[in-house]
């Protein structure tokens, strides 16, 4: 199950993810797509592993542009290098 990652938009995704590991068994969970401009890296490293330890082996991790959750907060999109 794919959970945006636009804060200005849904939810946060690694809460919503943290209900879905604890109300489901078998469904993998990930973020579609984190944004690595609106966390530093760490910060989604923690959180995603935390994930991972509530749905172990269910876990994945989608990384983008963020190019609509950047433009709703003003700012423009990751470049892709």
């Amino acid at each position: 199950m794919w959970v945006p990652d636009s804060q200005m938009i849904w939810s946060d995704c690694y809460a919503t993810m943290a209900l879905m590991a604890q109300g489901t068994s078998r469904i993998k969970i990930g973020t579609g797509v984190a944004i690595p401009g609106t966390r530093i890296a760490p910060v989604t490293a923690h959180s995603i592993a935390t994930i991972n330890r509530l749905a172990p082996g269910r876990t994945f991790l989608g990384i983008g542009t963020g190019h609509t959750a950047m433009r709703v907060m003003g700012m423009n999109p990751m470049p892709l290098k």
